[in-house]
């Protein structure tokens, strides 16, 4: 099983700012889990989501 990352790991991964992440993931059904208090995620998910969101995610990943 593929292992959680932090939110830093994402904000990397996506070349956006913790701030960012958090504003958009419920707009932009950034897919997550709550565990221990905070936000986890997996790279892989994070990744087709991204795939999945290419048309309109350049707009959004600029704003």
């Amino acid at each position: 099983m593929e292992p959680f990352v932090g939110t830093a790991e994402v904000t990397a991964f996506l070349g956006r700012d913790r701030n960012w992440l958090y504003a958009n993931q419920d707009k932009l059904g950034i897919p997550r889990y709550r565990l221990g208090g905070g936000w986890r995620y997996r790279l892989s998910e994070i990744e087709r989501w991204a795939e999945g969101h290419r048309s309109g995610i350049t707009e959004t990943l600029s704003a």
